[in-house]
């Protein structure tokens, strides 16, 4: 380890180890009848009759009706933390920033602190013209109120074997998942990410990812 905020270039964790009518159709008859007839030397007319108005029972197919779209799991019990959807929102910034060999993408900036984006460059330079398949499927494990305007996200985090040559390609390392936790401060009315600590004592053997692509 480089210094607190000074890691590998792949690694998510700072200051810790190497780390989607029918239409109806309706029939409408209307029948008017007028007679007219004599008899004899003497004319008769008779008058016209109009025959009762016969409307026909309107034909409609019945619409199909839409199957309604599942809800998808949520990932974590922890996703309606507004700490954890601002981590979410970070990782799928950092695969767009990636893919688009830009890590100034102001969607990428914007979810992180000032702190942070000063340490985009060094964390994830190396990884320009590598492919992101998806963000990094971080395991939330819980979440740890520090004050009102700080947060501390609990996760195991892949921290290499993620990234790919090409998108279908194949990572060049073995994949390896650590803990530690992201802390999230309450900036601008929006958590972002401030740093990302390993910590020894967040378990990650076992743990299933979350959110990883197929």
């Amino acid at each position: 380890m480089r210094g607190e905020d000074a890691v590998a270039s792949r690694r998510m964790w700072i200051g810790g180890p190497a780390v989607k009518r029918g239409a109806g159709a309706v029939t409408l008859c209307l029948m008017l009848l007028a007679v007219s007839g004599c008899s004899g030397d003497a004319p008769r007319t008779t008058a016209p009759v109009a025959k009762d108005l016969v409307t026909a029972a309107p034909s409609v197919e019945p619409s199909p009706s839409p199957s309604p779209s599942p809800t998808p799991e949520p990932l974590s019990p922890f996703e309606g933390d507004p700490a954890v959807q601002g981590l979410r929102a970070y990782l799928a910034a950092l695969a767009d920033a990636v893919n688009a060999k830009n890590l100034e993408l102001p969607a990428f900036v914007a979810a992180s602190t000032e702190r942070r984006a000063a340490l985009h460059q060094d964390l994830y330079g190396q990884l320009i013209g590598r492919y992101y398949p998806g963000p990094n499927p971080v395991a939330v494990l819980g979440v740890q109120v520090v004050s009102p305007t700080a947060r501390n996200v609990l996760a195991c985090s892949v921290e290499s074997g993620y990234d790919l040559d090409k998108p279908g390609g194949v990572p060049d390392e073995e994949r390896e998942v650590l803990g530690g936790q992201f802390e999230m401060v309450l900036e601008d009315g929006r958590w972002k990410v401030n740093r990302a600590v390993g910590n020894h004592d967040v378990h990650c053997d076992g743990v299933p990812l979350q959110g990883e692509a197929a």
